[in-house]
């Protein structure tokens, strides 16, 4: 259905919030590598990085393995400094990197010199029909309005092949009026749903969260200060290694992301 011209311009003006936001935290960095796409608090990165690391390998290596041979391009979108790089490098020949920010791009090159990213403009894919194999989107999504989400799965069910695979990790409950004007969140079976209807098919679902026991704590004290002492820097590293063990396990009201592989099927 063709939008209105209304609808083209909140369009546009949410995905214009989407490219400063990542500007300007691009351009804020300072010495740590996850701060453009994460937190300013470096101990709180590196927690994150430690708890969402596995469920993103895991689904990858499955994905290659069922792949297999036809293992040739994937594009990354909303790929940042290019965190996953490591991961896909050794599994694909063809790496397409793509990201709304330009500040962010420039970080990216200067890591990963030797590969190949582009920006992404008016919401389209700068990718031939058909052309990939494989595409992932990792906590990217739900910082688009859901216009342009739509928009963007239009996109990657156009540039995968038949039979391709897609991997998403969105947060997935409902959007707040206190959530920030780049944050837009689905509830799991609305990211499911959504998703199918632009011709997918759902492989596997996975809920996690990133440190479910110090949330626990800090919504017992009604505050995260405590998470700045020496203890509540103890109880992030140990929440990173104990929460994606158990996550999978919890109930999905106490989930706060949900990683979900599909299939091109038409």
């Amino acid at each position: 259905m063709k939008r209105s011209g209304s609808e083209e311009h909140q369009a546009r003006k949410a995905a214009l919030a989407t490219e400063a936001h990542w500007d300007r935290k691009a351009e804020d960095s300072q010495d740590d590598d996850l701060q453009p796409v994460m937190v300013e608090d470096p101990w709180v990165n590196r927690c994150i990085e430690r708890a969402q690391q596995p469920i993103v390998q895991d689904a990858i290596k499955s994905i290659v393995n069922a792949l297999g041979a036809q293992a040739e391009s994937v594009l990354d979108l909303g790929c940042g400094i290019g965190r996953w790089i490591p991961i896909l490098a050794p599994n694909f020949r063809h790496y397409h990197g793509v990201e709304i920010s330009e500040s962010m791009l420039q970080i990216a090159r200067r890591r990963f010199p030797d590969r190949h990213f582009l920006i992404l403009q008016k919401m389209v894919l700068p990718a031939d029909d058909q052309s990939v194999d494989f595409a992932l989107s990792i906590a990217v999504l739900h910082h688009n309005s859901y216009e342009n989400q739509d928009a963007l799965l239009r996109e990657l069910h156009r540039i995968l092949r038949p039979g391709g695979e897609l991997l998403i990790l969105e947060s997935n409950h409902p959007r707040t009026e206190s959530d920030i004007s780049v944050f837009y969140p689905r509830p799991s079976e609305d990211w499911v749903d959504t998703i199918e209807k632009h011709g997918f098919l759902l492989l596997k679902k996975t809920g996690t969260t990133y440190h479910f026991l110090t949330d626990i704590v800090s919504r017992l004290l009604r505050s995260d200060k405590w998470l700045r002492s020496p203890p509540g820097r103890a109880s992030l590293w140990l929440d990173s290694h104990v929460t994606p063990a158990i996550a999978q396990y919890l109930p999905e009201r106490l989930q706060t992301r949900l990683a979900m592989r599909f299939r091109r099927i038409n």
